[in-house]
């Protein structure tokens, strides 16, 4: 939805996700949704949502240990819709993006490591 531009659907329907999956306790996919929920808010002009769902990001990926390009690319979606109203909170975004990134080159160098 979010490649679609279908921003205020994919908001609907990722932080039901993000709250469910917190509420059963699955970390790893809550901060998922809460990555693509930080985007679609900000798609759909929701800065205070993206705000709380950029900050529940943060706290989450500090708490798993998780490399995905997708969720790399939500952060980095959510930084580039936000930057025009919002640069705090792009910067936030991005630094999401850039730790999520970072892990994936961790885990990429470690798989080919002799």
């Amino acid at each position: 939805m979010l490649h679609q531009g279908r921003y205020e659907e994919a908001f609907v329907e990722t932080e039901l996700g993000a709250r469910m999956s917190a509420l059963l306790g699955q970390r790893l996919v809550a901060y998922m949704f809460e990555v693509v929920a930080a985007a679609a808010a900000a798609g759909a002009g929701r800065e205070a949502d993206a705000e709380a769902h950029v900050a529940n990001a943060r706290e989450l990926q500090e708490r798993v240990d998780h490399a995905d390009d997708d969720v790399a690319w939500a952060a980095r979606k959510a930084a580039e819709l936000l930057a025009p109203r919002r640069p705090d909170l792009a910067d936030a975004a991005r630094l999401v993006a850039e730790i999520e990134e970072a892990r994936i080159a961790a885990h990429e160098a470690a798989r080919r490591a002799p």
